[in-house]
């Protein structure tokens, strides 16, 4: 498909944009109340498919993932795929260091001096 008809998808047909917002769900418990979805179409590697970002946005920062497919909603549901995994990466290295910060705290806080 070519950039316009994706464009025209993901701005005129309200099932194609329900299923963006439905995307959403499994980004709660990434994101706060104020992170916005967004999803841009991309011009695809070859004919006959879609190719489409989401996007998150959090004030300045954002994340961005791409899905393409030769149907719109796996092409979407493919780019959240590769976002939540980013999104578990980035929170199981945050989850890694503050397990370690704490056991370092732990152990000088339990330090006996004989």
């Amino acid at each position: 498909m070519n950039i316009e008809n994706t464009l025209d998808k993901l701005q005129n047909d309200s099932e194609v944009r329900s299923f963006v917002y439905q995307q959403m769900v499994d980004f709660q418990t990434f994101v706060s109340p104020e992170t916005v979805l967004t999803a841009h179409p991309i011009k695809a590697k070859k004919t006959g498919r879609y190719r489409v970002a989401l996007q998150l946005h959090d004030g300045e920062n954002s994340i961005k993932s791409m899905g393409e497919d030769k149907n719109i909603f796996e092409a979407i549901r493919k780019a959240k795929v590769q976002m939540i995994k980013h999104l578990v990466a980035v929170q199981d290295a945050i989850m890694s260091s503050q397990d370690r910060v704490e056991q370092v705290n732990d152990v000088l806080a339990n330090t006996h001096l004989h």
